[in-house]
């Protein structure tokens, strides 16, 4: 966040799934705190895409 195109950005949408890291309104709210221009997006429960990478680099 604070190298170019990002320290700029108007808005930075950081997408993440549903891990207990960053699943609540606090996490959301941590990250807007120390960033202004950053906006959390969870990802359905059961549609992650991070979710889906994972278990086809398993499977």
């Amino acid at each position: 966040m604070t190298t170019e195109p990002y320290a700029s950005g108007r808005r930075v949408f950081w997408i993440v799934d549903n891990g207990a890291s960053h699943r609540n309104w606090a996490a959301a709210k941590r990250l807007n705190d120390a960033h202004p221009n950053a906006h959390m997006v969870h990802l359905p429960v059961h549609a992650s895409w991070l979710n889906q990478v994972v278990r086809h680099e398993v499977a």
